[in-house]
């Protein structure tokens, strides 16, 4: 999982946006706790809490480009990777 916040307003540009911090982690969802994580979204409010979570890594106030770096070092699909950039930021 890559989570992050960021003050910047919608619509501007990723390249002038700056993230508040962004976190790696490994979240495990098990047994029922996965169907209801599976079911659960954000929009909807709070979700499904992991059974077990381990960060990996927090950085605070970077510029938003670079979270494009960091999901190509974490993610193994680069034809995700790629789509999932198209869809949200050109």
């Amino acid at each position: 999982m890559i989570h992050l916040d960021s003050n910047a307003a919608i619509g501007v540009n990723y390249k002038d946006a700056i993230i508040n911090h962004i976190d790696l982690a490994y979240n495990l969802y098990i047994d029922n706790t996965a169907d209801d994580r599976l079911n659960s979204y954000l929009h909807n409010g709070q979700v499904t809490p992991a059974d077990f979570r381990t960060h990996i890594l927090r950085i605070e106030n970077i510029p938003f480009e670079s979270l494009l770096k960091i999901a190509d070092s974490f993610f193994k699909s680069k034809t995700l990777l790629s789509e999932w950039f198209s869809n949200e930021f050109i």
